[in-house]
């Protein structure tokens, strides 16, 4: 029986190293590289796997099997009609708790000791004082979604020494930093 040749989407911005490596993964598809705000409908509509987020028009395709998203969640793909009856839809749920919840721990630094105010003022060489800073240690936090990202979130603000609070969907174990 002869196997039809794959048509593999990307729609990540990748290297030549990248597109190396998934060339090497799957020797028989044809692999297409596009924008995926620019995209060309008919691209959409030959592909059989799409990698990253494609505009809505992706219901159109009626050859899709798998959409791979690079978000975290589904959002609109996990409407009904969004995709084609049998394909499958997988996301990057995982991939990101431990950058985004290091970049929100930056950014509620910022805003604890207005480290934004200082950095402004100092561009202008005001050395005034810019208010009261608070400290993570001995503060309440509640976290709204114990996911990945929620997840490691309220474990790097229990190691800084904040009593967490964690809301989630599911009932669950209680993790070790809540």
């Amino acid at each position: 029986m002869e196997t039809k040749m794959k048509n593999i989407l990307v729609l990540l911005p990748v290297r030549e190293e990248h597109k190396r490596l998934l060339e090497e993964k799957a020797p028989s598809a044809n692999f297409i590289y596009a924008n995926a705000e620019t995209v060309d409908i008919s691209l959409l509509l030959k592909a059989n796997i799409i990698i990253g987020n494609p505009p809505a028009r992706v219901r159109e395709s009626k050859n899709l099997e798998w959409l791979q998203l690079q978000s975290a969640g589904i959002g609109e793909f996990a409407k009904k009609g969004m995709l084609p009856d049998g394909a499958v839809l997988t996301n990057a749920s995982g991939a990101y708790g431990l950058a985004i919840s290091e970049y929100m721990l930056g950014v509620l630094l910022e805003m604890f000791y207005n480290l934004h105010k200082y950095r402004d003022k100092q561009a202008k060489a005001d050395w005034s004082y810019s208010g009261q800073a608070q400290s993570i240690y001995n503060s309440t936090a509640l976290v709204i979604g114990l996911g990945d990202i929620g997840g490691e979130f309220a474990r790097r603000l229990k190691a800084l020494g904040a009593y967490t609070i964690g809301i989630r969907r599911k009932n669950a174990v209680k993790p070790d930093y809540l």
